[in-house]
């Protein structure tokens, strides 16, 4: 579980104001409701890692950080 060889950045915040978290061991990382998490850069992976989202609710609702924009569902063009 501690064997973790990679490098991975993860920008938390608004754009402008964003946080960038560099993830180089194996760990967790809890984002609150309506916390803007993105981008997620692999940066470096020298060994196979396993990312997973896990998501403790009934109901998953995306907001867009831009309202101008609309998010794409799948199965729509």
């Amino acid at each position: 579980m501690n064997d973790f060889d990679a490098e991975v950045w993860l920008y938390l915040g608004p754009e402008g104001e964003q946080e960038k978290l560099v993830i180089t061991e194996t760990c967790f990382v809890h984002v609150p409701a309506g916390m803007i998490h993105t981008p997620l850069e692999f940066k470096r992976i020298g060994r196979p890692i396993v990312f997973m989202d896990i998501a403790l609710t009934t109901q998953y609702v995306r907001k867009p950080e831009d309202e101008t924009k609309p998010i794409m569902v799948e199965g729509e063009h």
